[in-house]
């Protein structure tokens, strides 16, 4: 295993306590239970770990089960277009206080580009019928 803190889980040495003590023997009835059936599915293990309801689903019918419901809470693990809003909205909430006093001075081309994406935002609401 290449990820360090699955290789230290399996291996026995994860002291942080973020997956369980029995985590081989898990490790080892996913891939027996063929819930796991790839070595490249290894890599998202964290991150269905990390949710309940990705893990449960993982136990009870498998991989791509776990992966639907990560996707269903987290569209942008499937979408460019939600990757690209979840990362821009985090960008805009952590703006730095330059670009904020440059729009308020009325820089130009700062103010085109906000315009610009505002507009889209509202024309890609307008074409899915929803309001924001």
């Amino acid at each position: 295993m290449k990820k360090k803190d699955l290789r230290e889980s399996f291996l026995g040495l994860d002291l942080s306590g973020s997956f369980p003590d029995d985590f081989k023997q898990r490790f080892h009835r996913l891939v027996a239970d063929e819930k796991i059936t790839d070595a490249k599915q290894v890599r998202d293990l964290p991150a269905i770990l990390a949710n309940p309801d990705a893990t449960k689903a993982l136990e009870s019918k498998g991989f791509a089960e776990a992966t639907r419901v990560l996707i269903t809470n987290d569209p942008s693990l499937e979408s460019d277009l939600f990757w690209a809003v979840k990362t821009a909205t985090e960008k805009l909430k952590a703006a730095p206080a330059s670009d904020i006093q440059d729009l308020k001075g009325g820089n130009p081309q700062k103010l085109i580009m906000l315009r610009n994406l505002y507009r889209a935002i509202d024309d890609l609401a307008t074409l899915a019928g929803v309001k924001l």
